[in-house]
């Protein structure tokens, strides 16, 4: 693992999803790796559909890595139990909440 993706992995650990993101941009090659870290930083950013993008081109890239096909499958049904109505005002409520933190 190069030094760029190693530093968003420890900024995403400490929380630091901006930072962690902007690190990993700075990697030389995005490869299935790099992909997979970025759908982490996403899914914890709740950006559910941009996750699951990049986790599937981690698989496009590695498709006989399991643990990326499984990121996948779970960015999906996030993805699809976020796209529900009643939990779009749920997230909405929510980030409401955050902002004021």
């Amino acid at each position: 693992v190069e030094d760029a993706k190693l530093m968003a992995l420890k900024l995403l650990d400490q929380g630091r999803l901006d930072n962690a993101l902007r690190q990993l941009h700075r990697a030389k090659a995005k490869d299935a790796e790099w992909f997979s870290i970025q759908g982490d930083i996403l899914m914890r950013m709740r950006q559910y559909a941009s996750a699951h993008q990049s986790y599937r081109e981690a698989v496009r890239l590695d498709p006989d890595n399991l643990p990326y096909r499984r990121a996948a499958f779970e960015a999906a049904k996030t993805l699809k139990k976020h796209s529900q109505p009643l939990q779009k005002a749920v997230d909405k409520i929510e980030g409401l909440f955050r902002r004021r933190k």
